[in-house]
């Protein structure tokens, strides 16, 4: 990473971590988590698209590896959808805040939140 990368994943890093201090998480409240890490990255000025997309994922990837959660089944299975999924979710969450999908972002969010409940 270079020195503008690192200093742009601390501060958004430190930041996500003092807002979620104290709380804790499992599967069906983890994606809280995504929407604030995606809400700071947001605020970014200075990258813009793909860059934002991977700060965020290695925000949210150093943080599910840090903080608590109900079990450790909940935060493997967190680890495995951000692998796996994580990408997709944010280009999706992304799209729809940018009006390029037209759905119910409601609805989508409680269908994510069950389909992830359902990985235990």
């Amino acid at each position: 990473m270079s020195s503008i990368s690192e200093i742009l994943f601390n501060n958004c890093y430190e930041q996500v971590k003092s807002l979620i201090e104290g709380k804790k998480f499992n599967l069906n409240n983890w994606i809280s988590l995504v929407v604030v890490v995606m809400q700071c990255v947001d605020k970014i000025n200075t990258i813009h698209g793909e860059e934002k997309k991977n700060l965020a994922i290695k925000v949210i990837g150093k943080l599910v590896e840090e903080i608590d959660f109900d079990n450790e089944n909940d935060k493997n299975n967190v680890l495995l959808i951000i692998n796996s999924s994580l990408p997709t979710v944010i280009d999706t969450v992304v799209s729809a805040s940018n009006g390029q999908l037209l759905i119910n972002v409601k609805s989508i969010f409680k269908k994510i939140k069950k389909l992830f409940s359902c990985c235990c």
